[in-house]
């Protein structure tokens, strides 16, 4: 879990170190966020008032009953390019994520779990239009910045083995890629705020304007518009994370 973080914050700097290197005299234009939550697949909701051909305790569905109810880490990176600025500034902005969740795999008739190991792997990708109500944070100070976000998305999955294989049901590959969509919103905090002169330095050295602590409430919905034949994706979850302005 910590090699993790420490890959996607390595990932992130270069980012800033790159759009940076290509923006060091320009205005504001982009913004980089690097943020974690937990995320649960929501694929039981197929099951939703249907008994399952076995017992599995209290378990919602297949899916429930191989990982678990616990959540696991997303990761995510996001980088906004902002084209206009007024009252507040709007974007388009590129995110790519991964979560891990790792669990025990089930007799599809019986639903004896025979030990064998199995991880469920995503990797979200998502194109969103963004706005910040950062008007009052340029003007009069103000270090609180809200933001909404709403765009489409497709996320790619797959599941693998005890062999660390790709795993295969009735005949297919367990993988595959679904289409969705999502809304989100959240505050931003201004750290800028609280130590102007590192600010500044950090701007006149590194060409990073503004740096934000961030909550973030996403809503996805990912299963390929409402199909009755796709895995379903999406949740409903918190993102906290950092995002640099350049």
């Amino acid at each position: 879990m910590k090699g993790w973080i420490v890959v996607w914050a390595s990932v992130v700097l270069l980012t800033v170190g790159v759009v940076t290197t290509a923006n060091a005299e320009s205005p504001i234009m982009w913004q980089v966020e690097l943020k974690f939550g937990q995320y649960k697949a929501d694929v039981d909701t197929e099951f939703s008032g249907s008994s399952l051909p076995y017992k599995c305790g209290s378990a919602d569905g297949p899916f429930e009953c191989i990982y678990g109810s616990s959540g696991v880490l997303m990761s995510m990176l996001e980088v906004d390019l902002q084209f206009w600025r007024g009252v507040g500034s709007l974007g388009v902005g590129g995110t790519v994520g991964y979560a891990l969740d790792n669990g025990t795999a089930l007799d599809a008739t019986t639903g004896a779990k025979p030990g064998d190991e199995t991880s469920f792997n995503v990797v979200p990708m998502q194109l969103s239009l963004v706005y910040h109500f950062d008007w009052l944070a340029i003007e009069h100070r103000v270090p609180f910045v809200p933001f909404a976000k709403v765009g489409i998305d497709y996320w790619i999955w797959w599941m693998r083995n005890s062999q660390d294989e790709v795993a295969t049901a009735d005949g297919s590959d367990a993988l595959g890629g679904t289409f969705g969509w999502h809304v989100g919103g959240g505050i931003k905090f201004l750290l800028d705020w609280l130590a102007p002169d590192m600010a500044t330095t950090f701007d006149l050295e590194m060409g990073v304007n503004n740096s934000y602590l961030f909550a973030e409430f996403i809503y996805s919905s990912v299963d390929d518009f409402g199909s009755d034949k796709s895995l379903r994706l999406g949740d409903a979850f918190w993102m906290f994370g950092l995002a640099f302005e350049l």
